[in-house]
């Protein structure tokens, strides 16, 4: 049985695991500076919230405004115990994310047309439909 009671952090954190071990294996075991907490650091994530909330607010906030935000908010930490706090939270941001990128059905093949010297690109309706469109 697993520890893990929330829908597919199981699977999130065997990934994770699997993703750790090949850092190590590449890397080895790394010891950095945590370089965090400066003031431009600190307005930063100010200013992530606040663009997070706006986007929000008007409807358009997405999972990148939102994990931007838990970054900056993260960065702009210098006290160890908090920045640990604010990391487990982006990670928890992270595996929201991907559970819902996992829920999603499977896009489409795209249909598009490809541009030739006598017609423009034709975009396909799953193209369209993602957002891809005519630049």
């Amino acid at each position: 049985m697993s520890p893990f009671t929330t829908p597919g952090l199981a699977r999130f954190a065997e990934e994770v695991d699997a993703e750790r071990a090949r850092q190590l294996a590449r890397f080895g075991d790394q010891r950095h500076p945590d370089g965090t907490g400066n003031v431009g650091q600190q307005e930063y994530a100010e200013s992530a919230r606040r663009w997070c909330q706006d986007a929000f607010g008007c409807g358009y906030g997405t999972w990148a405004d939102v994990l931007d935000k838990k970054v900056a908010e993260a960065k702009a930490e210098r006290d160890p115990a908090r920045l640990r706090a604010e990391l487990i939270q982006v990670s928890a941001v992270c595996a929201a994310w991907v559970s819902d990128l996992d829920r999603r059905p499977a896009a489409p093949a795209c249909q598009c047309l490809p541009a030739s010297p006598a017609a423009p690109r034709i975009y396909c309706d799953a193209c369209l439909a993602a957002g891809v469109s005519p630049s």
